[in-house]
């Protein structure tokens, strides 16, 4: 096992659906703020959990595409001497458009803009938008931009075994072909040289880590390309590319 180095109503991250993915729980870290609702994963990661903004009578499981403000906190503390925010503070602040969601331009701008704000905090660099050809093109520039290791995070992905920095991502997927699209942080990809997508699925063969709503999920390299592939199949969606991915370079 080899580690890569590592305008339309569009509803971005309104929900997570059940998928088969791996899925740990992050141990809740206490600030004294009941306004942070984060965990410390175990590999070593955080997460924070994705608020609602609805209230009362309206429809549970609404959201105001607050997936994007939770990746870009995540991705803050990351990059910016592990400095937490509280992601329904910053998404009005940073991440406004008359989208229900967050638009990919408007979470490269802010972004961009958090981070000059906070230059003094932060790993050197700029945030920008992506895209890949193919399932494994996308595979390879994630193992490429997370094995850069430019971030504060230290991931260890087995207990007992030495951690390593990362440089996380942020990657739109859909897991119900465009219905709803979702802002994710990817922390690490796993595989074996020998990997193939044209073979029948091989669980650990290859892998992608990702953190979103207070959990450490995994999935296979094969659905993880799926979901990323999925994200123009709607009407509403067909001016997007697929394979969309969020990279902090120098």
């Amino acid at each position: 096992m080899k580690r890569i180095k590592t305008f339309t109503l569009v509803l971005l991250g309104l929900q997570l659906l059940n998928t088969k993915a791996f899925a740990e729980s992050c141990s809740t870290i206490n600030l004294n703020d009941s306004r942070f609702n984060v965990g410390r994963c175990s590999d070593g990661t955080i997460s924070f959990h994705q608020p609602s903004t609805y209230k009362g009578s309206e429809r549970k499981g609404s959201y105001e595409g607050l997936c994007g403000a939770v990746a870009s906190a995540n991705v803050f503390h990351a990059y910016c001497d592990e400095t937490f925010l509280i992601p329904a503070e910053i998404g009005p602040k940073y991440f406004y458009d008359i989208t229900p969601g967050i638009r990919p331009d408007t979470l490269v701008s802010g972004l961009n803009e958090l981070f000059d704000k906070h230059r003094s905090k932060c790993v050197s660099g700029n945030w920008n938008h992506y895209y890949a050809t193919n399932r494994w093109d996308f595979i390879n520039r994630l193992d490429r931009a997370i094995g850069q290791g430019r971030s504060n995070w230290m991931r260890r992905p087995y207990p007992n075994r030495r951690p390593y920095k990362v440089s996380p991502v942020i990657v739109l997927i859909s897991k119900n072909n465009a219905d709803t699209l979702h802002y994710v942080t990817v922390t690490d990809v796993r595989y074996d040289k020998n990997y193939d997508f044209n073979e029948s699925e091989h669980q650990n063969k290859c892998k992608v880590y990702y953190n979103d709503y207070k959990k450490s999920r995994s999935t296979t390299c094969k659905n993880f390309a799926s979901w990323a592939r999925q994200v123009d199949n709607t009407t509403f969606t067909s001016w997007m590319k697929e394979y969309n991915y969020f990279k902090y370079v120098q």
